[in-house]
């Protein structure tokens, strides 16, 4: 939910705040809230990432048993500059040239967003960062070609091509309610999602 609520109610929040008689000063104030939840949440929360916690439970099993070969598989791991490009940014482009992905994006429904996490489960985080990314390459070029739109083709038509672009993008949940499983299985991020593992 704060994945996709947080953009949608943060400018309406924030509007209503700034017109309201506390001013613009009150947004920083939530923000000064917003560092206070994260440090009670860095300093109450117990850690859940399962290869942290395995770490964690080796260092406690190399000190009570005296065995220094005990070691957990995520530290052994020796990660190399090209493994770290590869996994968190040539990824996401990758995965943006996929039939799903690449739809999805173009749809730009934050509900869609629910799907690319159930199709993509291992590298959802990455299939949603490329999903957000070209979300935001789109809301910062439009604004380069607006007003030549605008200018070229009039209040009348400037919008009624966006609205047709709109349309055209309407079968798209459709066509992946359809065709999607076949699509997930010819995938190589999304197989996972089909076969359950």
């Amino acid at each position: 939910m704060a994945l996709v609520g947080g953009s949608v109610l943060g400018p309406i929040v924030g509007g209503t705040i700034v017109d309201s008689y506390l001013g613009w000063r009150w947004t920083e104030f939530t923000g000064i809230l917003q560092v206070l939840m994260l440090a009670l949440d860095v300093i109450f929360l117990d850690e859940t990432y399962p290869p942290a916690l395995l770490v964690h439970k080796a260092r406690r099993l190399r000190i009570t048993t005296g065995n220094r070969a005990l070691h957990a598989h995520h530290k052994e791991t020796d990660y190399r500059f090209k493994d770290m490009t590869d996994k968190y940014l040539f990824r996401l482009f990758r995965l943006l040239v996929t039939p799903i992905c690449f739809f999805v994006a173009l749809y730009a429904l934050r509900s869609a967003l629910n799907y690319l996490v159930d199709t993509f489960t291992w590298f959802s985080a990455s299939a949603v960062a490329v999903n957000i990314f070209l979300r935001c390459i789109f809301s910062g070029t439009f604004p380069l070609f607006a007003t030549i739109l605008y200018h070229c083709m009039g209040v009348p038509w400037g919008p009624s091509l966006l609205g047709f672009v709109a349309t055209a993008l309407i079968p798209i949940p459709f066509v992946l309610y359809v065709y999607g499983p076949g699509i997930r299985v010819r995938g190589k991020w999304s197989q996972a999602s089909v076969h359950g593992h």
